[in-house]
């Protein structure tokens, strides 16, 4: 069941960063890119999305056998998708890339942009690990998923130092829903896009 709650406090969240990012400096960082905001999503998103395609490829060839058998899919799948994507963007990226990659990272120990998108996507990617040790994943889907997720990790950040909080949260939400929409809603399209053969 949907924790309808949560999903509202991740709204709020949203709203909050959104305001903060577009009518105050409290969220920036004073590296900005030359190209638009646009231009650096969708180019985030096209890198993030080839990124998750080889790590699925590769899982789900090799790895795990979910996307083999014909499990339905869970009621309203598209709603818990992007209840799920929502919280992960909004919760993962005020952790990871603002509290860890700008305060800490390059406010506090003032590292630069290279060394704390460095650190701030390897903790990313370790705290992965929670995919076997709370949700009863494989252990090489985990550390397939750890090892997609630290660059996922420097490009969310890298996003971030571009432009801002909201659009990598933005940009973490897209690529979480489409992923969750395909391996959770459209397992048979999926599997012929991995070219998975049962």
């Amino acid at each position: 069941m949907l924790s309808i709650p949560r999903l509202i406090i991740a709204l709020v969240f949203l709203a909050i960063i959104a305001i903060l990012d577009f009518k105050t400096d409290i969220l920036k960082i004073k590296s900005k890119s030359k190209y638009n905001k646009l231009s650096v999503f969708f180019i985030g998103l096209i890198v993030l999305l080839s990124i998750e395609y080889i790590e699925d490829f590769i899982t789900y060839n090799y790895f795990d056998d979910a996307l083999k058998k014909d499990t339905p899919s869970l009621p309203y799948c598209e709603q818990r998708s992007a209840y799920d994507a929502l919280l992960a963007g909004v919760s993962e990226e005020i952790v990871f890339r603002y509290i860890i990659f700008n305060l800490i990272c390059l406010q506090y120990f003032k590292l630069g942009i290279t060394k704390s998108i460095i650190i701030s996507s390897l903790l990313f990617g370790i705290v992965h690990i929670n995919q076997y040790l709370s949700f009863g994943v494989n252990i090489y889907n985990t550390l397939m998923v750890i090892l997609q997720a630290i660059p996922a990790g420097a490009i969310f950040a890298y996003v971030y130092s571009q432009t801002n909080l909201t659009t990598a949260i933005l940009l973490h939400f897209t690529v979480d829903f489409i992923d969750f929409l395909l391996l959770r809603c459209n397992k048979n399209l999926y599997k012929n896009i991995l070219f998975i053969h049962a």
